[in-house]
């Protein structure tokens, strides 16, 4: 199937004649690169190692479960970046390291590690643009060889150099992904892109070329969600792939 999908790819960009500058690639990150959550990750790091800054550590992940699955995602969300409000940018990414580090095995998906491998052979830009923390995706987004410059992530605003209590526009959720990623790239639109959820249709809207992942069990949470995208795909007949 991957090797079908990159055939598809090499031929509706005409790789040998592609103008320089369309040529980028958007991935969306949790449940497109990987199987993880990587702001969950952040955060269960951080409950484990008593640094949740504005309630007691032991009621964190239920306090963040309230609000993810109980109609205040975008709540959930920010809260996980606000717990940088106070730090720096070494101390977050730190941080994030260890958090990656205590994964024993990363559960990356080798077909989509293959696509990326192949767009960067074919000098295309890889973007990732994610609702997690921008320093929580940077470590994973290494492992497929994109600099963390490319990652765009939720992040807070800064005063002399630390976090302020403030979140970094646009957010890089929903809508606002395709906004984050025209900010990082001058409004040039991707070739190609990737994403799992309704929540990356702004970024496959724009794309020539839009790929819906489906990568949940359906006893996940997320199962829903990534039926709901692969149910628009099918209706404007983009590509889809199963992990």
């Amino acid at each position: 199937m991957i090797a079908s999908l990159i055939e598809a790819i090499r031929q509706a960009a005409q790789l040998n004649s592609a103008n320089q500058d369309q040529k980028i690639a958007v991935f969306d990150a949790d449940g497109t690169l990987w199987k993880i959550d990587s702001g969950e990750l952040f955060l269960k790091y951080l409950i484990k190692n008593g640094l949740i800054r504005d309630i007691p550590s032991h009621q964190a992940w239920e306090h963040y479960l309230a609000k993810r699955w109980g109609g205040e995602a975008d709540v959930a969300l920010d809260w996980i970046v606000r717990q940088a409000v106070g730090l720096d940018w070494t101390k977050v990414r730190e941080l994030a390291e260890h958090a990656f580090k205590e994964i024993p095995n990363f559960p990356y998906f080798p077909e989509i590690k293959t696509l990326i491998n192949f767009l960067i052979d074919h000098e295309f830009q890889i973007y990732v643009v994610s609702a997690s923390p921008k320093w929580a995706v940077e470590p994973g987004a290494r492992y497929f060889g994109i600099p963390r410059d490319n990652v765009l992530g939720l992040c807070l605003k800064e005063e002399n150099g630390i976090f302020k209590d403030e979140l970094l526009e646009p957010r890089s959720v929903g809508a606002g992904k395709s906004l984050a990623l025209a900010a990082a790239t001058h409004n040039m639109r991707p070739w190609v892109a990737v994403g799992n959820t309704p929540s990356d249709l702004s970024l496959l809207e724009i794309a020539e070329f839009p790929i819906a992942i489906r990568s949940a069990a359906a006893s996940e949470k997320i199962f829903a969600s990534e039926e709901q995208l692969y149910e628009v795909a099918c209706a404007r007949n983009w590509w889809r792939l199963r992990l």
